[in-house]
């Protein structure tokens, strides 16, 4: 199976596509003289059948409108299994919004049935002409978050137990919300009306007690908040880098429980352990925890150094030169200070009869991180946000680097929230 890269492609000129164009729904109002300068910036893309176009949990920066052809949609859901999720095969049919939305990784795979053309539309020019066409933002938000509900509930660990139908009714009246770091995504003594589903980022669970701010813990990608909650709320959510919730109606999904006891057992059992986690939770663990992630949270890739066990050699910034021909690390950051680790002789197997050693922190000893100065390829990077040439990108591994059609007008290193440009 080919690759999206091995494809031929060229730039679209003149006005030849603009009637195309004009077809799509969220071009509606456009004026022509607009889009037909949009139409020059667009790419044809011809790929042979068996070609992936877009690859799930890839980054990427474009959204691809069909021309003739058919691709087909699929994902890996849980346990690994391969789920085909549709099939596009209408001129006009039109995937990849997420990407111009800033919504991070792909979602599904889309591969190719057969021979196809498709328009590439780029996030830099669609931000552009977005400025003064957002109708165009609004309609593709409205159909990402359709898409976006429909399919994560066909991936998530115990929604994907339930028929189609079940999933169907659920998802009916669910909605997705985005937040940004520091959003308030529910206040104590809120309605517990909903069900909240962290699809992608993290959130915080905090209660204020006698004046102090109590962090009880920390939800990450796929947790379900809410799921024994009684009329209200009982503690604040917010979101500590950018993240997305979906909404599930709590009437939809009580009676999903009651008809469907063995998903029901399933939630029910983490959300106990949940429960039980936040009774016991440490002050000072969590304390440590927040002062570390304010740090960082947003990143996708962190480079921590041990300042106890390093012995200054310049090994990791030599590496870090020969790797991407000039040096992307300096040694200077942000230090915390956290208990050491220490094995301990552990109780005998309940089989083997050997002994294992066991993990604890120790009390008194203490060891000290570093995050060192370099790029730490945000999940949303800010550093790419409003750069005149496009220069600054995701690949789709991941990395965020800098191309040699740089202007050099410092935009990306100001935005930069830890200084590392």
């Amino acid at each position: 199976m080919t690759t999206a890269s091995s494809a031929g492609d060229a730039a679209v000129t003149g006005a030849a596509y603009t009637s195309f164009l004009s077809q799509l729904p969220f071009f509606g109002g456009v004026p022509a003289e607009d889009l037909a300068a949009f139409a020059n910036t667009v790419l044809v893309r011809n790929y042979p059948p068996k070609t992936d176009i877009v690859v799930q949990r890839q980054y990427g920066h474009s959204m691809f409108v069909l021309m003739n052809g058919a691709v087909y949609v699929h994902a890996v859901g849980p346990d690994d299994v391969s789920l085909r999720l549709g099939q596009l095969y209408r001129p006009g049919d039109f995937f990849g919004e997420a990407a111009l939305l800033g919504r991070g990784e792909r979602t599904a795979t889309v591969t190719s049935e057969t021979e196809v053309t498709l328009l590439e539309i780029e996030k830099h020019r669609f931000d552009l002409l977005t400025r003064r066409h957002k109708s165009i933002r609004e309609h593709l938000e409205g159909v990402y978050h359709a898409r976006a509900i429909a399919t994560y509930m066909r991936t998530h660990r115990y929604l994907s137990l339930l028929d189609d139908a079940t999933r169907a009714e659920l998802g009916r009246g669910a909605r997705l919300r985005l937040y940004q770091r520091g959003d308030t995504v529910q206040k104590k003594g809120d309605p517990a009306d909903s069900i909240l589903v962290i699809k992608d980022g993290v959130v915080k669970a905090t209660r204020l007690k006698d004046g102090n701010l109590s962090i009880l813990a920390y939800f990450n990608t796929h947790d379900v908040v809410g799921v024994s909650d009684g009329g209200t709320r009982d503690f604040n959510l917010e979101a500590v880098g950018q993240c997305e919730v979906i909404y599930l109606p709590r009437g939809g999904f009580s009676m999903m429980m009651m008809k469907q006891p063995e998903v029901a057992r399933h939630f029910g059992k983490d959300d106990m352990h949940r429960r039980a986690a936040m009774a016991d939770v440490g002050s000072t663990v969590m304390a440590a925890a927040q002062a570390f992630l304010s740090a960082g949270v947003e990143v996708e890739s962190l480079l921590v150094i041990n300042l106890d066990r390093c012995v200054r050699c310049g090994n990791c910034v030599r590496a870090c030169h020969a790797r991407h021909t000039h040096t992307r690390l300096d040694r200077r950051g942000p230090i915390f200070k956290r208990r050491a680790q220490i094995e301990r002789p552990g109780s005998a197997g309940a089989r083997s009869g050997a002994t294992a050693p066991r993990r604890s922190f120790h009390k008194a000893k203490h060891e000290h991180i570093m995050l060192p100065s370099s790029c730490r390829h945000c999940r949303d990077p800010e550093c790419m946000i409003g750069c005149p040439t496009g220069a600054i990108q995701r690949f789709a591994d991941g990395d965020v680097d800098i191309n040699d059609n740089c202007i050099g007008c410092e935009n990306c290193a100001r935005k930069c929230p830890y200084g590392n440009i």
